[in-house]
């Protein structure tokens, strides 16, 4: 099911950094393959199939995943954002979604309950 690969990862990561002017380059490229495994693993072992789920999955998981040198946060939420573009799912308004991201690397919750706090947060932005 997975489209999110580490190549497309990184070259979403390194066109931040560009447009951004902020941040340092470097991957640890098998830091970022275990993200990208765990996340395929949650999916296909816990039947996760619900798009804003699997969306709340890769920003969750790469943000808190640590594989870049800067720019974790925002590659997360990029790709999260992305994913639901490639499923044809448009989220119209992003306030609130940069400190989201922030208070979810934050916090100490298990990663099935952000899943859902960031999925309902998705899917109502979706809506508007």
């Amino acid at each position: 099911m997975s489209m999110i690969n580490s190549t497309f990862v990184i070259a979403v990561h390194n066109e931040i950094l560009r447009q951004t002017g902020v941040g340092r380059e470097g991957c640890h490229i098998e830091k970022l393959e275990s993200v990208l495994g765990r996340i395929d693993q949650q999916i296909y072992y816990n039947d996760v199939n619900d798009l804003f789920e699997i969306a709340a999955w890769y920003g969750i998981a790469l943000a808190k995943g640590h594989a870049f040198v800067d720019g974790n946060k925002r590659t997360g939420l990029a790709v999260m954002l992305t994913f639901l573009e490639i499923q044809g799912v448009s989220i119209h308004e992003s306030t609130g979604l940069d400190d989201l991201m922030v208070d979810i690397v934050e916090s100490q919750e298990q990663h099935e309950d952000l899943a859902k706090i960031v999925s309902d947060f998705l899917y109502e932005l979706s809506e508007i």
